[in-house]
């Protein structure tokens, strides 16, 4: 019977002793753990490409349906935002009125009966009114009695022309108008 006999060059026993032999036995045997937790963790990335693959499919397709539902409320948020500017126009208008009517009645009070108003403008401060007086004495009437309402500051005269053959006073001038505090 012929036994086997293995031959080994290296003395196992020698070879395991020394610096290289210790670094090369070490080597063999983490290297191969190694080698097989690197295949383990590339084989677990590609099979969880096709799981995140699919999330991401989800979530573009999940992502455009919800877009197309935004666009589609697009027109009516127009509208919404178009409706709520007018309702605050005229809320804005609307007080605007109340205090132009209000304006109105101060300027009615002082104004003598012999003075017509030709044009009156309105903004938020300012009072801008071209009128005709019959005599100088009611221009001059009109002219003090803004001057002395508390109601209006800054009386500036624009114009104020009479012609020598007519007794009329054409008069232009702005106010300011004192804010409420009624």
């Amino acid at each position: 019977m012929v036994k086997n006999l293995s031959i080994n060059l290296l003395s196992k026993e020698k070879f395991e002793r020394t610096k290289i032999g210790r670094m090369v036995i070490w080597t063999t045997t983490i290297g191969r753990y190694l080698v097989i937790g690197t295949e383990l963790i590339v084989i677990a990335a590609f099979l969880s490409r096709f799981y995140l693959d699919r999330v991401l499919t989800d979530l573009n397709e999940e992502l455009n349906q919800k877009q197309s539902v935004i666009e589609s409320f697009s027109d009516l948020e127009n509208r919404v935002e178009t409706t709520q500017q007018r309702i605050n126009l005229v809320k804005k208008l609307l007080a605007g009125q109340m205090n132009i009517n209000q304006q109105l009645t101060k300027i009615g009070q002082s104004t003598p009966k012999s003075v017509a108003f030709e044009n009156l403008s309105f903004d938020s401060e300012q009072v801008q009114i071209d009128g005709t007086a019959l005599s100088k004495q009611a221009a001059a009437s009109f002219l003090s009695a803004l001057k002395t309402n508390q109601n209006f500051t800054n009386l500036n005269v624009n114009k104020l022309s009479s012609k020598s053959n007519q007794a009329d006073v054409e008069f232009s001038l702005s106010i300011n108008l004192e804010s409420d505090n009624d």
